[in-house]
């Protein structure tokens, strides 16, 4: 089968989160045997297309969409319509198919709104993030734009750098520094907020780009980072100051990452790629 995924540049030099995972699914596609292909916002969807993957923010971008024939599968980042973050009307999103990585009251939500099964497919591991090169780094490192309802308190107290980077570097920043903190915004909590609207929680990228990478993880304590990940894969801080510690800890005795950086990696391997999660889904489309 042929799929597409819409993205804002194709280039995806712009590192916009929301290109970069559509990007990943159709990687995992691809690795699955299918033909894949990156659009632009505005560019027409090919006459071979069988499916087109975009995301629901962007519906207003792409109303060419109405003009294919290829089954439509739209990936649900936000829910409630508002307009800083462009997400329109969700029962004016026409989709085939629906997909999210988020869990929780929200997509019940939107279920009933739409009258459909909407597809958990949460954040996963991609190859191409698969073994980083060693470079110079920061020693503790923070890849992430600012976002207003992600607090940065725990990397200012124990004063991680946060850097930027074009995509396809970010595998080797991980790879080369000592440590990586895997922090979730308020936002991915199941807590209400401006981004959602409605309580949900979600497992960020950043865990599985950074084990992959051949990079050492230190999570906050969210509950949801658990349904992936034992304690003895991922080590867990419960609040800024055992976080400030572990840093400390794993900076003076790197060789004590070790085994937590081969469990998680051979964890995620073994069942947490994109490409088991499409494995699944495609039985249902």
């Amino acid at each position: 089968m042929k799929f597409y995924g819409i993205v804002i540049n194709r280039d995806l030099k712009d590192n916009n989160g929301g290109s970069l995972v559509i990007d990943h699914h159709l990687h995992a596609l691809e690795e699955l045997g299918h033909q894949t292909g990156l659009l632009s916002l505005y560019q027409v969807i090919p006459e071979d297309a069988d499916f087109v993957i975009f995301q629901s923010e962007w519906t207003r971008a792409i109303a060419h969409l109405k003009n294919t024939k290829a089954k439509k599968i739209c990936w649900l980042g936000h829910f409630k319509p508002d307009s800083k973050f462009l997400m329109p009307d969700i029962q004016t999103i026409n989709a085939d198919y629906y997909i999210t990585q988020w869990k929780g009251e929200c997509v019940q939500w939107a279920e009933q709104q739409l009258g459909k099964k909407i597809h958990y497919l949460p954040h996963n591991g991609c190859l191409c993030n698969l073994n980083g090169e060693n470079i110079e780094a920061p020693r503790v490192l923070f890849i992430g734009t600012d976002h207003s309802e992600r607090k940065k308190d725990w990397l200012d107290y124990s004063e991680v750098t946060r850097i930027a980077c074009p995509h396809e570097q970010a595998k080797n920043y991980y790879r080369s520094a000592i440590a990586c903190p895997n922090l979730h915004g308020d936002f991915q909590k199941n807590i209400v907020t401006e981004f959602q609207g409605i309580p949900g929680e979600m497992i960020n990228d950043r865990i599985f780009n950074t084990i992959l990478a051949g990079g050492f993880a230190i999570s906050d304590n969210t509950p949801i980072v658990k349904e992936f990940f034992s304690e003895d894969e991922v080590p867990y801080a419960k609040d800024k100051e055992h976080f400030k510690w572990m840093i400390d800890y794993f900076s003076a005795n790197p060789d004590e990452r070790i085994p937590y950086m081969e469990k998680s990696k051979a964890r995620i391997l073994r069942e947490h790629l994109y490409t088991h999660k499409w494995e699944e889904y495609l039985k249902t489309l």
